[in-house]
């Protein structure tokens, strides 16, 4: 990365999971929150020559805008 290269994420199963490991991996080997996250979002869209990866105005995008709830009770949930 330091040397130039694009650090692109992602895996080829259907389970989120492994992509939040890989990120973390990253992670735990010196890569900032801010490079992993574009790992997983901008870098895969610009290896693949595509438009996308980030939100901007007139672009498509699949959001999901949820109201905030605080981090124990959504701990909770997740749990369960």
């Amino acid at each position: 990365m330091r040397a130039g290269g694009l650090i692109v994420a992602g895996t080829d199963t259907p389970n989120a999971i492994n992509l939040h490991g890989e990120l973390m991996s990253c992670m735990l080997a010196g890569m900032s929150t801010f490079d992993a996250l574009k790992a997983a979002t901008v870098n895969p869209a610009k290896a693949l020559g595509l438009d996308a990866g980030t939100i901007e105005a007139g672009k498509l995008a699949d959001l999901d805008r949820r109201r905030r709830r605080s981090a124990g009770r959504h701990r909770e949930r997740c749990t369960r």
